[in-house]
């Protein structure tokens, strides 16, 4: 059997949606376990089928044979993402970056990493370049809403309630940007009672039926409860 023409009958296969198109790949990979494209139609495969383990001695016998193959690499990113490895996926995303790789699954993915790994600043960095350059591509608002997520951790309430006030702008029907503006305003104002607008525009736009409606109206009444206390 010639692996080649059994790979490319998995391809065709594959274009039709046929099930019986991964022997195939698999089938030309045993034929010849060098067959850079087969081992990587391998790889991807045991991956989305969550065998992690079997995908990562696949990648990197894939990059043992070409250490500068970005299907590889956005893959070994990929895999350690959906596997939390945070620093691993980084440190690959990163390398793919040097290979002037660029889309908004590497920008996204390299932001949580670099976030989940405290790297702050780096993560703000990626947000920027999806809200700058992939803005036609990508919502903005949940740009704005990660890249908030971000600043809190970093305790930059006015970061975040501005990020998340660009966030509703670009989607009021964003009904977890508004609430958590509402929080945000909360630990970034001095004031209580200016923040109670927030949580009542919140309650004003989805009703008692919106995800966060409880923890809204409870805020509102603690912060008067406060409010009435501290006047006595």
């Amino acid at each position: 059997k010639n692996p080649e023409f059994v790979y490319q009958l998995g391809l065709v296969k594959e274009k039709r949606n046929d099930s019986t198109a991964f022997p195939m790949f698999l089938y030309a990979y045993v034929l010849d376990k060098n067959h850079q494209n087969a081992l990587y139609k391998f790889a991807k495969y045991s991956a989305e089928g969550r065998n992690f383990n079997k995908a990562k001695k696949l990648i990197e016998d894939g990059l043992e044979a070409d250490p500068n193959s970005t299907r590889f690499l956005q893959l070994k990113a990929v895999v350690a993402y959906v596997q939390k490895e945070y620093h691993l996926a980084a440190s690959t995303y990163e390398t793919l970056l040097e290979r002037k790789q660029s889309n908004i699954q590497l920008h996204e993915n390299l932001a949580v990493s670099y976030s989940q790994t405290n790297r702050f600043e780096e993560a703000i960095e990626q947000y920027t370049i999806l809200i700058n350059e992939y803005d036609d591509k990508n919502p903005l608002d949940e740009s704005y809403f990660a890249l908030a997520a971000v600043f809190k951790k970093q305790q930059a309430y006015k970061k975040q309630f501005e990020a998340l006030q660009k966030a509703v702008q670009e989607n009021p029907e964003n009904q977890a940007a508004l609430y958590f503006l509402a929080t945000a305003a909360d630990n970034y104002f001095e004031d209580d009672a200016s923040v109670i607008p927030y949580y009542e525009t919140y309650l004003a736009t989805f009703g008692a039926n919106g995800k966060f409606s409880e923890f809204a109206k409870q805020r509102i009444k603690d912060i008067k409860t406060d409010i009435h206390f501290n006047k006595n």
